[in-house]
């Protein structure tokens, strides 16, 4: 027997799944939990794995099993369920999750190459010195104008952002409940009884209709917030509960509600692209909490014109050094 045909058996590996802070058991049972996902029967994509045929599969111990699942239910790509007699765990991959981190690690090393692209543009030559001088200065547009600052584009885009997606607050007849452009509120108001607060909520919005809910206002601001924007409800089940829950916990029960309304005056392409789903708004909550307590909103293209014009300056400096240094020779060699 060849010992060759102990290799007939290889498995996939999905080595991206490595910085999505799984380490590499994480990343290899995330892998193979991809590979049956697409494989199974279930209509709800459940697949069932014993602990056995986990270690044939990759070779993990039991030990490494557990940390692995404990990460990827810990950061929900995967869901687990035990049923049957007798009681067996089942699997599920979150398909919404796992692209919305993907495509988190998609961009951070987009921006970690145009970094690397605007630290090479700095070093310039001596002989394109004068150039980057010439280069820096505000030439005007090909109409005549000035060209815009950073405050001016910043101005226009929030203005035009705000125009586009109002949030959920003009007029509490509409079933608005606490937008992000509102004021914090008083304690008369934080004092509301339950059917006062029912009240300002549409009959028809789906999901909980308990003030007393975790996620309820979290809930209602999104939801009305994504009505004004789409038209229709968003889809309420259990896995966007419990990402509105985990959105509470991140970034607080007071300013959650406004996050989730200012998610949707976001007009990043992504986001727009995949008509603002829950998923990327708990996966961005940081950095949409950031934005949202500053009242701006930071755009793909304010993000490259920003990285040039720094990229500009820092040529102008170094432009300008050299100079100073040329004229310092000349003025010493004047001297002698």
């Amino acid at each position: 027997m060849s010992m060759l045909n102990l290799l007939d058996r290889p498995i996939a590996f999905n080595r991206t799944f490595v910085d999505l802070g799984l380490g590499i058991t994480g990343a290899l049972m995330l892998s193979q939990c991809v590979y049956w996902s697409t494989r199974t029967k279930d209509g709800e994509g459940w697949f069932y794995k014993t602990q056995a045929e986990w270690t044939e599969e990759t070779g993990m111990t039991r030990r490494e099993q557990e940390t692995a699942r404990k990460k990827l239910v810990n950061k929900g790509y995967i869901e687990e369920v035990r049923r049957g007699v007798p009681c067996k765990t089942y699997y599920r991959l979150d398909r919404e999750a796992l692209e919305a981190a993907l495509m988190q690690v998609a961009q951070k090393r987009h921006s970690s190459m145009a970094d690397s692209a605007i630290q090479e543009c700095t070093n310039t030559p001596s002989s394109m010195a004068e150039s980057a001088k010439l280069d820096c200065t505000d030439a005007p547009d090909s109409d005549g104008g000035k060209r815009q600052t950073i405050t001016e584009i910043t101005t226009e885009t929030t203005s035009e952002s705000t125009q586009v997606a109002p949030g959920a607050s003009p007029v509490a007849a509409e079933g608005d409940y606490l937008g992000a452009d509102e004021p914090e509120p008083t304690p008369q108001t934080s004092q509301e009884s339950s059917d006062d607060l029912l009240a300002r909520i549409p009959a028809d919005m789906p999901g909980t209709r308990d003030p007393s809910a975790k996620t309820f206002k979290a809930w209602a601001n999104y939801a009305i917030a994504y009505r004004n924007r789409y038209k229709t409800w968003p889809v309420s089940n259990q896995k966007t509960s419990a990402m509105l829950a985990q959105l509470v916990d991140r970034v607080g029960a007071e300013l959650a509600p406004k996050v989730a309304a200012f998610y949707l005056q976001m007009n990043q392409q992504f986001y727009v692209t995949k008509v603002h789903p829950v998923s990327l708004l708990l996966a961005d909550c940081e950095a949409i909490a950031t934005q949202c307590t500053t009242g701006q909103q930071i755009t793909h293209a304010q993000s490259r014109q920003m990285d040039s014009t720094q990229s500009n300056l820092s040529n102008l400096e170094l432009a300008k050094a050299m100079l100073r240094e040329r004229q310092a020779q000349r003025e010493g060699s004047s001297c002698h």
